[in-house]
This record gives structure tokens, sequence and C-alpha cells, in this order.
């Protein structure tokens, strides 16, 4: 994590990263998350990027990297996640603010076990039951000590699909409506009819993170897999869609209260 840090604090992609340390981008995700070790001469190119100093900070980055290997859960999931997977995964973890956006389906954190097995109907029986139990595990990060902040829009699309079918979607209703009255959790929903509005581009993830200043990447996930934006100016333009979109969603009361009603209606 704290690799991942410093490489954006550089103003470096994954990918100018990769060509500068003659890695592919792929192993430049495995050492962010402690999957293989950093050569000293890499370490030193990103510390020589950030102006940070040598010594024991230096010597404190490579025990890091060392035993970075040891933490984590979704690292023994390596059979069913992509490199990009483990990357948001190990962000969410670290995150002290999540701000999503859905339009179809029910966020991956809020979904309930019935739920996100339709969701992964189509996958092998294999990756299926994988991809569940990461979905199940990723949720704990809601429910630790210092949970994140939680901030989720969700289009009224997404709450009429009836995923599974109707018990299933009874029992994600129910659980969106016990969710919804956490104190780390501000659920809004963006009821249809609304005019052409930046939303309509698609779902997306931001993510704070770090201890120190304040780190913010989105990412965004389609038919293609999952991509990363890290550069400041389209972070800040994310974040503007995000206020847009909030001030066009439903009240948190209000949108409980048409889960509410649609719940009602299965």
């Amino acid at each position: 994590m704290e690799l991942r840090r410093l490489r954006i604090e550089a103003g470096l992609s994954q990918r100018r990263a990769s060509i500068l340390l003659d890695r592919s981008p792929s192993s430049i995700s495995h050492l962010e998350n402690g999957l293989c070790e950093i050569r000293p001469r890499e370490l030193d190119f990103i510390l020589r990027q950030c102006n940070q100093p040598e010594g024991a900070f230096k010597e404190a980055m490579l025990e890091l990297a060392r035993d970075g290997r040891k933490k984590g859960w979704w690292r023994s999931y390596t059979g069913v996640l992509s490199p990009e997977h483990m990357d948001f995964i190990s962000l969410e973890d670290d995150a002290r603010h999540i701000r999503t956006y859905e339009t179809l389906i029910i966020p991956g954190l809020l979904q309930t076990p019935m739920y996100a097995q339709a969701v992964f109907r189509d996958a092998t029986p294999s990756i299926a039951r994988g991809a569940l139990k990461v979905r199940l595990a990723r949720q704990s990060v809601i429910h630790k000590p210092h949970a994140p902040q939680l901030d989720v829009i969700i289009s009224e699309a997404a709450l009429r699909q009836m995923a599974g079918g109707s018990t299933t979607m009874q029992g994600q209703l129910d659980h969106l409506i016990t969710v919804s009255e956490r104190t780390n959790v501000n659920l809004r929903t963006l009821p249809l009819g609304i005019d052409f509005h930046p939303g309509l581009l698609g779902p997306f993830t931001m993510l704070e993170i770090g201890t120190v200043g304040k780190l913010t990447v989105v990412m965004i996930e389609d038919h293609r897999g999952m991509s990363y934006v890290e550069d400041g100016d389209e972070v800040r333009g994310f974040a503007r869609v995000f206020t847009e979109l909030n001030s066009l969603a439903l009240d948190e009361v209000d949108s409980r209260t048409l889960i509410q009603r649609l719940r009602s209606e299965i």
C-alpha cells in the first residue's frame, strides 16, 4: 500500500512505472500488493522520484516489501482474482472514505449472499464459489473498527432488476434498509425519470486512502475489466460528478422509503 502511495505521489501511472522499471504492468500490481519482493534499484528509483529520504525510511520500505506477502486475506484467492481486482480490494481495505455509484446492480459491499450468487451465475462453479467468498469477505470492511465512511448512490433501475427472483430481491432490499441505518453508511437512490445527467456515463467507485495527505483513486469496471484513474484533474472530475449525482438523488429518508415501497411491490 505504501508503495502505491509513493508511486502515485511521484505522478507515475502503473503503465509508466512498468516502462521505467522494465517490468510488466501486472508485476507492478504484484509489487504493490506484496506478492513479490521489490528490487533495491526499483525502490531507489521510486524514492528518488518522490524526493524521499534515504536511511531508516528506505529500510522500512524494504522490510514492508519483504513482509507484504504475509498480509491481506485476498492473497489466498490468486486463482480467482485478477491483479486489478487484488489492487482494488487492497485499496478498499485501506480506504478511509468510499464513494460508489451503481446503475444496474447493487454495489458489491451491500450484496446479500443470494444476490451475489445470482450475479456470478454464469461463471464456472469453482470460480463462482471463490468469487462469492471474496465478495462476502470484502463486506467486513464496513463493519470493522474505524470503518470507512461509505457513501452510496444506487439508480432506481438497479433496485428494480429482479436478480435471482423475487425471494432474492426481497432479501436484498431488506438488507439495504438495514445497512442504511449504520452510522458510517449514507445510502441514496437516484430515481428514474431524471433528465440527462453525468451518471449515465456509467458506474464508478472513488477510494480515499492513506493517513498522510489524501490520496484518491477512481475505479471503473466494464465488460473489458477494471481500470483506474489516478490523475488529479480526472479524479476531481469524478468527484464533481458524484457531488452532482448526490444533489439529484433522494435524501436518506426518502431513499429508504422508496426501497421499502419497491420491496412491498414484489
